[in-house]
């Protein structure tokens, strides 16, 4: 059996915050306080600071608009077909029932090759990825978001990305991080 490698989706496969300032700015662009939102400036997890207009990020997380314009993290499809052939990948994520079935089809249309999925939703409730289980011998996880990764039992937890307030701590402790997925292949295959 091929060791098992759990991937988030949000800011990990896919560019959900460029996809959410995009679509920002797409529903947006006619509000007379509207200013555009740039995904390179973003630095909250919750987008207040870029996108000040949302009451509700789940509004753009559930919206098709954000999952017509969601493209790959860079180099992420090309290594994650490549990881497919080596690991098994498991797909886990969080959000709500709109977003999650969205999601659900995303993934199905443009990673057909990937058969397994963990999709939680978590509205209204606080939950992370640590009800998972992830504690197999070799498994690897990988994410963006630092609790996640220290509330799993996986035995190799990989962050994901830049350094942002959410996971810097996990960086200046010398923990696994790995930048992009040219780094992440350049490690694991």
């Amino acid at each position: 059996m091929k060791n098992a490698i759990f991937l988030d989706f949000d800011s990990t496969i896919s560019h959900s915050v460029k996809a959410f300032c995009s679509t920002y700015n797409i529903i947006y662009k006619n509000h007379p306080n509207f200013k555009p939102a740039d995904y390179t400036k973003n630095i909250s997890w919750n987008f207040t600071i870029e996108c000040p207009l949302i009451n509700n990020p789940l509004d753009i997380f559930s919206n098709s608009i954000f999952f017509n314009g969601l493209e790959f993290m860079p180099n992420a499809e090309e290594v994650i077909k490549e990881l497919n052939n080596k690991y098994k990948i498991i797909i886990c994520s969080l959000g709500c029932y709109d977003n999650i079935s969205l999601k659900s089809q995303w993934i199905k249309n443009n990673m057909p090759y990937i058969k397994d999925a963990i999709l939680l939703t978590n509205q209204g409730i606080k939950m992370d990825k640590g009800i998972i289980q992830m504690g197999y011998e070799d498994s690897i996880f990988i994410d963006d978001v630092e609790s996640n990764l220290r509330s799993s039992n996986c035995p190799r937890p990989i962050l994901f990305g830049s350094k942002f307030l959410w996971n810097e701590k996990w960086i200046s402790e010398g923990l696994e991080w790995c930048k992009d997925w040219l780094e992440v292949g350049g490690r694991l295959l």
